[in-house]
């Protein structure tokens, strides 16, 4: 059985989240993907081929935590309509604070 992968396609992608919120998209490169990550460039080149491959997974990564961003929003938005669903998490709204 093959060692087990010390640097994993999730840990890349989150550097390059990482790279990119810190530096800008122009920033992000095998290499600095690798320093972040106390690595050779070999790990990262081993599961994406090209940089473009290694911009694309970072771009769908960072859309699909958007996504699920908005779904918490709408969710605690819709919770909140009427303030009842809320109350029984013990969160009062200011407007229901004035009225009692």
């Amino acid at each position: 059985m093959p060692p087990k992968a010390k640097i994993t396609r999730d840990m890349i992608i989150k550097a390059g989240i990482t790279i990119i919120r810190t530096e800008g998209i122009d920033s992000l490169n095998v290499r600095r993907v690798a320093a972040l990550l106390s690595c050779s460039t070999q790990p990262v080149m081993y599961h994406f081929k090209t940089v473009k491959e290694l911009t694309y997974a970072v771009y769908e990564a960072t859309q699909q935590q958007s996504r699920h961003q908005d779904a918490y929003r709408s969710e605690c938005y819709s919770l909140g309509q009427d303030g009842t669903n809320l109350r029984e998490f013990g969160i009062h709204t200011t407007r229901e604070e004035d009225d009692t």
